[in-house]
């Protein structure tokens, strides 16, 4: 499924997801959980957080839960938003902002 990186409509990132697949508490280190891959001509493929930016590429969209996912300080947020931008990576969160 392709999403417009100008779609901000929640509805737009249904998807079912069984319980089980779902984290129950957060893993240490962070930097360490596993992220699905989804790419339209290969499919989807399992990766690491730590992993995501070596990933995106310009055009991309990066969708969070919510915007303090992308650092553990103010600073931390700000900064990789800004390197996101750069980088031309779109990025939007569920939780509105």
């Amino acid at each position: 499924m392709l999403i417009d990186p100008r779609d901000s409509l929640l509805s737009s990132y249904d998807y079912e997801l069984p319980e089980a697949c779902i984290a129950q508490r957060p893993l240490e280190p962070r930097h360490a959980a596993r992220l699905l891959m989804v790419e339209p001509e290969a499919g989807c493929r399992d990766r690491q957080v730590w992993d995501l930016l070596e990933e995106l590429s310009p055009g991309d969209l990066l969708v969070v839960s919510k915007l303090d996912r992308l650092g553990r300080t103010q600073v931390e947020v700000i900064n990789r938003l800004n390197d996101l931008q750069q980088e031309g990576v779109h990025v939007r969160t569920l939780d509105g902002l």
